[in-house]
Parts: C-alpha cells; sequence; structure tokens
C-alpha cells in the first residue's frame, strides 16, 4: 500500500475522532461558562459559596439534544424567594434559573455529578443556571452540531 494511501486512511479514521473531540469540548466550554457566570456574583448576606460545577449532557427529559449546567452549592439563612430575587438577573432569554434545597450531594440522581464540600448539618441550596437545546429546536447551524455530542442523546 501506497505512503498516500495510507495517509487518506489515516486520515478518514482521525478527521471523526478530531471532530467529535472539538464538539465535545465546545460543549463543556458553554457548561463551564454558566458555571463562571453564577461564581461571578457574590454570595448573597449570610450565605457561603461551598462548592461549584458544571455539567454537559442530557441530565433531564426525554428526547435529545444538549443541556447545560452550571451549578453553586451554598449555604445560606435566605429563604428560596431571596435567594430566587437576588440570582434573577443572572437568567435571560436562553438561560434558566432554578433554585432547589440540596439533601445530598448528590445532583440529578447520578453519582457522577455530586458537590464534594456537601454537609448535611447545614441548609443547603443548589442554585442551577441551565440552558437546553433540544433537536430540531436550534436556532442556528452551530447549536445542530453542537447536538453531535453523544452525552446529549
Amino acid at each position: 500500500m501506497s505512503k498516500a494511501r495510507r495517509l487518506i486512511i489515516l486520515m478518514l479514521i482521525l478527521l471523526p475522532m478530531a471532530a467529535y473531540a472539538t464538539i465535545a469540548l465546545a460543549n463543556n466550554t458553554i457548561a463551564k461558562h454558566l458555571e463562571t457566570r453564577l461564581l461571578s456574583q457574590a454570595a448573597p448576606p449570610e450565605s457561603a459559596v461551598l462548592d461549584s460545577l458544571w455539567i454537559a449532557g442530557k441530565m433531564r427529559g426525554n428526547g435529545n439534544g444538549m443541556q447545560y449546567f452550571g451549578e453553586l452549592l451554598i449555604q445560606s439563612d435566605l429563604d428560596q424567594d431571596e435567594l430566587e430575587a437576588y440570582y434573577a438577573d443572572l437568567s435571560d432569554e436562553r438561560t434558566s434559573l432554578n433554585i432547589y434545597p440540596q439533601e445530598s450531594p448528590v445532583i440529578f440522581e447520578y453519582p457522577k455529578h455530586q458537590f464534594q464540600r456537601f454537609d448535611e448539618d447545614r441548609t443547603l441550596w443548589r442554585i442551577e443556571l441551565s440552558r437546553n437545546v433540544a433537536v430540531g429546536c436550534e436556532e442556528n447551524f452551530w447549536e445542530g452540531v453542537l447536538n453531535w455530542d453523544l452525552r446529549g442523546h
């Protein structure tokens, strides 16, 4: 087999792998940006940020499509309404803000995703900034490409 033919075969093997790795990296970057947005906001009064993380993949719901999450674990004596008012400016037309009482370190019932600094003796809240891009509902070509990530299926 000639060198040119071997090179072409190698390129045909490596190119899809490189494309997929690039798509996964882009999706990770989107999720990390959501975590960064949450961390850029100072903790509310009488509160402390204990942990943060980001997740890219399909965590809830049916169907196909990428979901991106930035997550904060905070200790706070404020109630849910007060926390929602404090963090309300972080959501926009493409992202949603959700606040949940956090009663275990596990997120989305997947042991792979959990807070490391969870303390059951405190009043803890999970502050979640999320974005969903369902297959077929993409707003542009690039969102369609990013949905090729197998974590969204």
